[in-house]
């Protein structure tokens, strides 16, 4: 397993019944551009769970990753791979096959969409799920009716009284000149539009509909009239589907919390049925990948800086008790300096 740019060995995890498994997406999605020599180091995370498995072995495996996965070189060998360790994937098509002459990627996996699901953003994602026989005998299916379809609009707080509404005109020509665009295409009746200020999408996006796909980045203001101001990470958090009073931690401003935020996956699946047992899974990969080692790092600095402190008032009051015990006990007539 990756944790930043280290390798943290599967023997330092704990037993589990449950493997759930996110890998890097960056190298499979078409979303990244241009192919990039890291890319590949990118798409190499997805052995990481394999590996896990092969030590751990726990009963039920779930993978989940961008639906450009399928068009992965290496998605047969990643299954059979699977298969190799003795585990089964349920999220297959009937009649699905391994072999090289018959085998078809989009056969493997099943995809999800979180707007089924009435989460406010459209985050269709790829999962696989593995399973050994030997101690889950009954199949997992993750197929779920989908829900209605819940606008973004909700999720956004458009009381411009608080907060960091600010003119839009009085913007960088280029952020003013795609609002402008954006308000002259959708003419809205309340003058409420939601558009990436920088970046190569230049277009808004519909607040009657579920967004589409938010990232890493921050990129996005919401306007209201004549004013504007950027996406708060507690939207953010709404967009993707995550309650309300989730706390986030040391990336609660942004942009690493926007980033965070855009690079979690929205809690799709409540319940994943087991056989007679039903599992309760909470989709929160807050600190994916990268910002796993940010957590550690800002942690070790806080503690060093604790330390530094209260070592500093330490070291004086113990060098006079010490001082002060000894004067007692010894009653020098003289101190030679």
């Amino acid at each position: 397993m990756v944790v930043g740019r280290e390798r943290l060995s599967p023997m330092a995890l704990p037993a589990h019944d449950v493997l759930w498994a996110s890998p890097e997406c960056t190298g499979h999605t078409r979303a990244r551009g241009k192919e990039r020599l890291h890319h590949d180091a990118s798409r190499a995370t997805a052995w990481c769970p394999i590996r896990v498995a092969d030590y751990h072995r726990p009963p039920l495996v779930l993978c989940e990753n961008v639906v450009d996965l399928r068009r992965w070189d290496m998605l047969r060998a990643w299954l059979v791979a699977w298969e190799c360790l003795g585990y089964v994937e349920d999220t297959a098509r009937p009649g699905a096959s391994l072999d090289a002459s018959r085998f078809d990627p989009a056969a493997h996996g099943a995809v999800l969409d979180s707007a089924d699901f009435g989460v406010p953003q459209s985050r269709p994602r790829l999962f696989f799920v593995f399973r050994d026989p030997r101690q889950a005998p009954a199949p997992v299916d993750i197929a779920r009716s989908p829900s209605a379809h819940v606008p973004v609009r909700g999720v956004i707080d458009w009381d411009t009284s608080r907060g960091f509404w600010s003119p839009w005109r009085d913007l960088c020509d280029d952020t003013r000149g795609r609002i402008e665009a954006e308000l002259a295409r959708s003419r809205p009746a309340d003058g409420r539009v939601m558009v990436a200020y920088h970046g190569s999408e230049t277009h808004g996006r519909s607040l009657d509909r579920p967004c589409g796909t938010l990232d890493r980045n921050d990129r996005y203001r919401v306007v209201s009239g004549e004013l504007s101001r950027h996406l708060r990470v507690g939207e953010v958090l709404a967009i993707g589907g995550f309650p309300g009073v989730l706390a986030f931690g040391p990336h609660g401003i942004t942009p690493a919390g926007i980033a965070a935020a855009g690079n979690a996956s929205s809690p799709l699946l409540n319940d994943v049925d087991a056989g007679d047992t039903t599992t309760e899974l909470m989709w929160l990969l807050l600190a994916p990948r990268d910002y796993l080692s940010t957590f550690l790092k800002i942690g070790t600095i806080v503690a060093l800086a604790i330390g530094i402190i209260t070592s500093v008032f330490t070291a004086i009051y113990i060098t006079r008790f010490i001082i002060e015990f000894w004067m007692a006990r010894t009653r020098p007539k003289t101190i030679t300096v």
